[in-house]
């Protein structure tokens, strides 16, 4: 919009000058719009794809595990898996046995952390004074205690999955007639 001679021009960013209610609508305007004039519309909308992206990932999960091929029967297809690893099923066994006993050990060794850590725990507390202070930090040392016995168990879940050539749920491993520990 040209400026009328005798009016001075207007610097960029004010409302326009007019008279009247015209002058009053346009001012309004200008006010109601300055803040949606810097609100960032193409980011928001493309952080909201993002986020939209990110929750169809979550929901789908993890993608399945090829490493090992199972049979209807949930047993490890041991002609499968040692075809897509491109070795032989002797390979194969050998490979499970070492992985056994790697997985029995990381139990043993895991167990035995969680017990030295709780009985560190123990310590502390019988030796420390009772006040609220002290209090907050004897309760958030007890997760690692609590992370030993889980990746314990994590061990000789897979240790137990090995064992039995099957893909065993934890429950089933803690009913099995051959034990609890791994071997």
């Amino acid at each position: 919009m040209a400026a009328q001679a005798g009016e001075p021009k207007r610097a960029a960013g004010q409302p326009p000058r007019t008279s009247g209610l015209g002058r009053a609508w346009r001012v309004t305007k200008w006010i109601v719009a300055g803040p949606f004039a810097v609100f960032p519309t193409a980011l928001v909308v493309r952080n909201a794809r993002y986020i939209a992206w990110l929750a169809r990932v979550a929901r789908s999960g993890p993608p399945p595990d090829e490493r090992l091929q199972f049979g209807p029967d949930r047993l490890i297809d041991m002609d499968a898996t040692a075809f897509c690893h491109g070795i032989s099923v002797p390979a194969l066994e050998q490979h499970m046995l070492r992985r056994r006993i790697e997985t029995a050990r990381t139990a043993y060794l895991s167990f035995a952390l969680g017990w030295v850590a709780f009985l560190a725990w123990l310590a502390r507390v019988a030796t420390m004074p009772w006040a609220d202070v002290y209090v907050v930090s004897i309760l958030e040392f007890l997760p690692f205690c609590a992370i030993f016995f889980l990746l314990a168990f994590k061990s000789a879940l897979h240790n137990y999955q090995l064992r039995s050539r099957t893909l065993a749920t934890p429950g089933e491993y803690l009913r099995a007639p051959t034990g609890f520990w791994p071997t």
